[in-house]
């Protein structure tokens, strides 16, 4: 699929973001750990290697939990096109919820959904 093709409902979210796919963009290098939302963090850069489009998305991985908490996506020239963050992670009893945002800094636009786990059997 071609990025920036496809939104999920018409809003911020972008289906190749969902998906992840800038995991397997093929450049990728640990710039070292920050604290996101007061937790330790390894921060990943990943690069597409394509001139036009999203180059460049930096996500911070919780160092326990290895769950990305939030992501930053940049054009060839670094300007920053959108951040996706996590704004809710939690457990409840045998199930887990999870809310997220995507603001798009070039519409000025912010979505959010919220995710929750299967019933338990």
């Amino acid at each position: 699929m071609a990025q920036g093709s496809e939104t999920l409902g018409g809003g911020d979210f972008e289906l190749w973001e969902l998906g992840m796919e800038f995991l397997h963009w093929p450049d990728q290098r640990l710039r070292g750990r920050e604290l996101s939302n007061g937790r330790w963090c390894q921060v990943l850069e990943s690069r597409s290697g394509r001139p036009d489009g999203p180059a460049v998305v930096r996500s911070w991985i919780d160092e326990n939990l290895g769950v990305l908490l939030s992501a930053e996506v940049y054009d060839a020239r670094q300007r920053r096109l959108k951040q996706f963050s996590i704004t809710q992670f939690r457990e409840q009893g045998d199930r887990w919820s999870c809310s997220v945002s995507m603001v798009d800094d070039r519409r000025g636009t912010k979505t959010e959904l919220s995710f929750d786990g299967p019933a338990p059997r």
